[in-house]
């Protein structure tokens, strides 16, 4: 249980912590904290009260991260609650907030809950180190288990580099990208994917989620005898999907799978939002959540596997890429 340490409030240069919570569980999660009792953070009303120590209590939904600022020092318990259907899991984790450490990071999953002291991590250029790439993770999503990696020098990422590019990596395990692919242009997302692919270990997985082209055609633009006021909407609302929030290329299903496979990966398997055969793999996703019009997805969630051969570029897709979109997306009127 969690012990104060020995000196008041005006006897400490108490500054703001982090305790970041990733749930990676189709649940809900509750943690309650125990706490130093000189704790100096925002405590939710739901709490209660032992020897004068506050307990305060979060609940944090599947899939989701959750931030606690704590202004602390000393030993901290987490206790942690699983709220499924079924029989409740419960877990905890202890460490010391000290005061040369401002993040502190847990991760939640169906078999346990760990806390990474992100302090001992090494990159995937040491032997040791870690061996699952996340790219495009951007500020707001970063992973104490991954090795994080934006164009942008972001607070929290572990390398800058342009993943276009080749990569410093070797025999990786996993790559993933959560609403990044549509970002780049079509040829630099396939610069990317034979990057990322060429530094995966023989049976390595990419995981990938983008938007469904297929949904927002579907779901942003009405046909046929749709009013007016519905149309004009649609016109906006589609060139916002297209065009908005930096999107660059958006893909079906089966253009990405057919990109993959020419591209030399192999076993290529879509998923459900959170789901995965692979256990390193699972309930990852972060931005946004799943939702379905007419039977169809609004993200595409593809894996796909290093096979024995070179991911590259063959010359007939390059050609079409080139004939078919290529020229008309640089070629200006």
């Amino acid at each position: 249980m969690a012990k104060a340490i020995s000196m008041s409030n005006s006897q400490l240069n108490l500054s703001w912590k982090s305790v970041i919570f990733h749930n990676r569980t189709p649940f809900e999660v509750e943690v309650i904290g125990y706490l130093p009792e000189f704790l100096q953070a925002p405590i939710p009303e739901n709490q209660d009260e032992e020897q004068g120590v506050k307990h305060p209590q979060q609940k944090i939904r599947a899939c989701d991260t959750f931030i606690w600022g704590i202004k602390s020092l000393g030993e901290v318990t987490f206790k942690i609650k699983l709220l499924s259907s079924e029989e409740s899991q419960e877990y905890q984790v202890d460490f010391i907030l000290s005061q040369d450490c401002k993040n502190y990071q847990v991760i939640i999953t169906e078999e346990n809950a760990l806390y990474w002291d992100v302090r001992k991590r090494l990159g995937p250029d040491d032997p040791n180190g870690i061996k699952k790439v996340h790219v495009g993770c951007g500020p707001k999503n970063i992973f104490p288990d991954w090795w994080n990696v934006d164009i942008r020098s972001f607070q929290g990422i572990d390398t800058v580099m342009d993943v276009t590019k080749t990569w410093p990596f070797q025999d990786i395990d996993f790559v993933y990208g959560e609403h990044f692919l549509e970002h780049l242009p079509l040829d630099g997302a396939i610069n990317f994917l034979v990057s990322s692919g060429n530094s995966l270990k023989l049976g390595g997985k990419i995981r990938l989620t983008t938007p469904n082209l297929a949904w927002v055609v579907d779901s942003h633009f009405p046909v046929n005898d749709a009013p007016t006021h519905a149309k004009v909407d649609g016109t906006f609302n589609i060139n916002r999907a297209f065009h908005g929030w930096g999107h660059q290329f958006l893909y079906s299903q089966e253009f990405l799978e057919y990109l993959l496979s020419e591209l030399g990966y192999e076993q290529i398997v879509c998923f459900d939002y959170g789901k995965s055969d692979t256990p390193a793999l699972t309930y990852l996703e972060r931005h946004g959540k799943s939702r379905k019009k007419n039977n169809l997805s609004n993200l595409i969630i593809v894996e796909a596997t290093r096979g024995t051969g070179k991911i590259s570029v063959p010359e007939q897709l390059a050609k079409q890429i080139e004939v078919r979109f290529m020229r008309y997306y640089l070629g200006g009127h």
